[in-house]
């Protein structure tokens, strides 16, 4: 069966949408496990920039097992916050392949729309938490995360590519 392109349209801005806030609910959390991870005042930018760094190679689940076990969180925000690692898991990895028999009706490409609105309004209250999280941290470390975040730009460097070997296939 052939699809019209432009029919996929709408539901194609509803999944960016829904991965764009998913995104930003990972950054921050990125975000927040980084600087509770700082152990002491020496350095505080550069000592973001490190831990930055390590856990930005960590899942979102990891993240946020990081986050709890540093922030006491309320019951509803821990299950939220599980409801949206799955969702943003789910929209990331595997939404379009689970779904792509559905892909050919209007009725269906509907139903999926409605699904991603709905996961975009879980992940946009995981975002609003992670959002307050963040704002209480960086003012009780006294500053605000644009200072934070540009001083951080200015001390990282990126590390040079690791130059990989080329393959020769005899």
């Amino acid at each position: 069966m052939r699809i019209d392109q432009r029919s996929l349209e709408p539901l194609l801005l509803e999944l960016g949408k829904a991965t764009y806030i998913g995104q930003q609910f990972e950054f921050q959390l990125l975000i927040i496990v980084s600087l509770i991870s700082i152990k002491d005042d020496t350095e505080p930018t550069k000592k973001f920039v490190i831990e930055y760094n390590k856990k930005n190679e960590l899942t979102l689940g990891r993240l946020t097992n990081i986050l709890k076990k540093h922030i006491t969180l309320p019951e509803n925000y821990e299950t939220l916050l599980s409801n949206g690692v799955e969702t943003r898991n789910f929209i990331a990895h595997g939404f379009l392949f689970s779904n792509a028999e559905m892909l050919g009706t209007e009725k269906e490409r509907r139903r999926l729309i409605n699904e991603l609105i709905k996961a975009q309004i879980i992940l946009d209250k995981c975002l609003s938490g992670t959002s307050s999280i963040l704002e209480q941290l960086i003012q009780h470390l006294g500053g605000n995360l644009e200072t934070i975040l540009s001083k951080a730009q200015e001390t990282y460097r990126r590390p040079r590519p690791l130059r990989r070997k080329k393959i020769i296939i005899a």
